[in-house]
């Protein structure tokens, strides 16, 4: 996977001003994306007593909604098929609705039913952003502008989900939906002005067969999608139980738990800075590769660094900041893989990322029985088979781009 065939000084080319505010709306649009993603964690007993249901009702909800993710390259083709902009719309139309009917009809069917919907919106807005950002950015600074729009991930945790949990405590579990509906509204009238419709595409624009076809012909896509899903499963079996881990080996109360969650969300901002300031000067490979083995290697130290509250602290800081310096890094590798089929590649992987989730969801409870070491050899042996597949990932960057 060779993708530094050229010094990034001759790489680089000015990024023009309207791409650059671009991205900037991306970022600001992922934010209120991602809190709305992630703040049912937290608060998820407000949501199960405000419905009258069990938290593992909601539990499964949540396992409903990261399988949805498997259809997003139905929404992402789009994309490919008329333009970047009409997946935008698409996706942010599906969460504008999927938040507003929970808003009028707030119960139990429908709030997992329009959840599971917009989070589709999502996946799909985020494949073709991540694809715009691949026709226009050069592979050479393309690792950089995607860890800058990422930063939405760490910020709706250290910023948005707090902020939503003081709505919530003083309106209820419902208030977050009408101000994610109308912040929707407000990113689709955005988008709609100031997003380009689209230009004539380098590539003849493929249906989502051809696409398909496409996609698992070729062993460095279905590689990447094996990555994808060993390396979000990985993370997952410690992401689901490291909450009661930390409960039932220390104590830890719920707000000893939010302080947690917010040295994750630090990590994880600190993983995007290095991915944005590194990637693309030593190399989106080596990067992906390091970071990998580093997750690995604080996996297997866990069990020996975590002997008391501070040290099972700087634990997981340091599992989630080499996951996300991985995960972030390995996403320009992968929009340079299939150029012609970019955004429909884009929303397999983030249906693989959805499905690996789901996958270590179902899996981190039943091997925590065993002790979290069983969690953290779990993600050991998933991180060694991202390992292998990210050897078979082959990428030619297409010649230099131009931001016009």
């Amino acid at each position: 996977m060779n993708d530094e065939n050229t010094p990034l000084a001759i790489q680089k080319q000015p990024i023009s001003f309207d791409l650059k505010m671009q991205i900037l709306l991306f970022t600001v649009i992922r934010t209120v994306f991602s809190t709305a993603n992630r703040v049912i964690y937290p608060y998820l007993s407000y949501f199960a007593r405000g419905m009258g249901v069990t938290i593992g009702d909601i539990s499964l909800a949540l396992t409903a909604r990261s399988m949805v993710g498997v259809i997003s390259p139905f929404i992402s083709s789009l994309a490919d098929r008329y333009s970047k902009r009409v997946g935008m719309l698409v996706g942010v139309g599906l969460f504008t609705i999927g938040n507003g009917v929970i808003w009028l009809w707030p119960v139990f069917p429908v709030f997992v039913s329009c959840m599971s919907a917009a989070v589709l919106g999502v996946l799909g807005f985020v494949a073709s952003t991540q694809a715009l950002i691949g026709d226009e950015v050069q592979y050479g600074q393309r690792g950089t502008m995607i860890a800058i729009v990422d930063i939405n991930w760490s910020l709706a945790f250290v910023a948005g989900v707090p902020l939503v949990g003081l709505l919530i405590a003083a309106k209820g579990w419902m208030a977050p939906f009408p101000l994610f509906t109308l912040l929707g509204a407000a990113s689709l009238a955005t988008i709609w002005k100031l997003i380009p419709g689209g230009k004539a595409a380098a590539h003849l624009p493929l249906g989502l067969k051809q696409n398909l076809g496409t996609i698992f012909r070729s062993r460095s896509a279905v590689a990447a999608l094996v990555v994808a899903i060993a390396i979000t499963a990985a993370n997952e079996v410690v992401n689901v139980m490291f909450g009661v881990w930390l409960e039932d080996s220390y104590k830890l109360q719920i707000a000893a738990l939010g302080a947690a969650s917010i040295v994750i969300g630090i990590s994880e901002l600190c993983g995007e800075g290095l991915t944005a300031f590194f990637a693309d000067r030593i190399g989106k490979k080596r990067m992906v590769v390091t970071s990998l083995i580093l997750n690995l290697l604080v996996a297997l130290c866990m069990p020996w660094i975590a002997n008391g509250v501070a040290g099972a602290l700087i634990g997981l800081f340091l599992f989630y900041i080499t996951f996300e310096t991985m995960m972030v890094s390995s996403l320009p590798i992968m929009t340079e893989i299939l150029p012609a089929a970019r955004a429909t590649l884009m929303g397999f992987i983030i249906g693989a990322f959805s499905l690996g989730r789901a996958i270590g969801a179902i899996f981190a409870p039943l091997l925590y029985t065993y002790g979290f070491r069983m969690n953290t050899f779990a993600t050991i042996l998933l991180n060694l088979a991202a390992l292998y597949a990210l050897t078979r990932i082959q990428v030619q960057p297409e010649g230099q781009k131009t931001t016009s």
